[in-house]
This record gives C-alpha cells, sequence and structure tokens, in this order.
C-alpha cells in the first residue's frame, strides 16, 4: 500500500483552472495523465480524496497564515479569482473522476483537524478492509 500526497491531481487542478475551454481542458488533462502515470510510470491512484474546502475558507486561512508568519502570499494565493476558479474547477474534476469528496467546511468554518481525520478515515477504511477479504 502506498499514499501519497496530491502530485498529479493537484497539477490537474491547477492547469485545469488556467484553461478556459472545455474540449481543450479535457485533452490537456487526458495528456497529462497519459503522460504522467503511462509515459513516466508515476503508480495512478487506485483511489483519491479530495479535501474540499469553499474558496471563502481557503482565503481567510491563508490570510491567517501570512500574518502569524509574516510572510508574503505566493503568486496563487494574492489572486483570489484564481482560487475561486480552480475549487471550483477542482470540485468539477472529482465528481468528473469519482474521487471521494470530503467536505472541510460544511457550515463555513474549517472542521477540526481531528474530525476531518475521522472522516478521512471512515473513508479509507472499507477500502483496507475490503482488500484483505
Amino acid at each position: 500500500m502506498i499514499i501519497t500526497d496530491r502530485y498529479t491531481t493537484s497539477n490537474m487542478i491547477h492547469q485545469a483552472s488556467k484553461i478556459e475551454d472545455e474540449e481543450e481542458r479535457e485533452r490537456f488533462l487526458s495528456w497529462l495523465e497519459d503522460l504522467e502515470y503511462e509515459k513516466m510510470g508515476i503508480p495512478s491512484p487506485d483511489q483519491v480524496f479530495f479535501l474540499n474546502l469553499a474558496p471563502e475558507v481557503s482565503m481567510r486561512l491563508i490570510e491567517k497564515r501570512a500574518e502569524k508568519a509574516k510572510s508574503v502570499k505566493d503568486i496563487h494565493e494574492k489572486d483570489e479569482a484564481y482560487l475561486s476558479r480552480s475549487a471550483s474547477r477542482a470540485k468539477r474534476l472529482a465528481e468528473g473522476r469519482g474521487w471521494t469528496l470530503i467536505d472541510c467546511a460544511p457550515d463555513g468554518e474549517m472542521l477540526p483537524v481531528d474530525v476531518i481525520g475521522e472522516k478521512l478515515l471512515s473513508q479509507v477504511l472499507p477500502l483496507l478492509e475490503k482488500d484483505h477479504v
């Protein structure tokens, strides 16, 4: 069992957010999956768990982190329109590709980390048990 953190799927979300034309976006995503999973041999995920966060919540967290760390936002964090577009495209990608969506702020407020962990674990454990039966 291998668990990884968002390499190709993150790339899909960020790049899809930059392509307006739907057909062109799908062609790019197919090309990217072929490049990453087939040509480069990066293992294709059996399951993707998408931790969904509304852009407004994400922007509040970015602001909080920047203030606390006295850091500068990166190019994407500065662009609220891009963050909103990314959130929308990410959700559509998740739905279209069968990713498991886990809502991290169902009422507009971030859930505690342990609650998000429990939600994730409730999705992962049945898959692990299924593989051992």
